[in-house]
Formats: C-alpha cells, sequence, structure tokens
C-alpha cells in the first residue's frame, strides 16, 4: 500500500492483508535541519534512517535464518 501526504510518501510492506504492515517505508519532505529523508520502520520501531533510499534498504541485507519451534 501507499500513502502520500504533506510531509512524507510511505510504502507499506503486509504480510497479509488483515495485518498491520510489517515494514514501513517512508521519505520525509525535506528539512533543513537534517539530511535523514528516508526511514524504515517496523510496527513501532525506527529501524534505520539515511539520505538515500539505497542507505536505508540495507536493513533488509541480513542473512535469512531458518526459524523452528
Amino acid at each position: 500500500a501507499i500513502h502520500h501526504g504533506p510531509e512524507s510518501a510511505s510504502f507499506m510492506v503486509f504480510a497479509s492483508s488483515k495485518e498491520q504492515p510489517q515494514f514501513v517505508i517512508s521519505k520525509r519532505a525535506k528539512d533543513k535541519a537534517s539530511a535523514q529523508r528516508y526511514v524504515v520502520m517496523s510496527r513501532v520501531e525506527n529501524l534505520k534512517t539515511g539520505a538515500t533510499l539505497d542507505d536505508v534498504l540495507t536493513v533488509f541485507d541480513r542473512p535469512i535464518r531458518l526459524v523452528t519451534g
């Protein structure tokens, strides 16, 4: 899903259509006080901020691990 507002544009990643987004990738409006325009969040946790989209998308470069149980 995509959300566009006056302060930011966001792309939301869902695991299923009945849930809250797993991740939100946002581009904030240009702010002279901060060079950190892009952010990746998971629920309320800020996973990564950066000046470019490439900077913040590195949060998804982690190795995949097998979950058992």
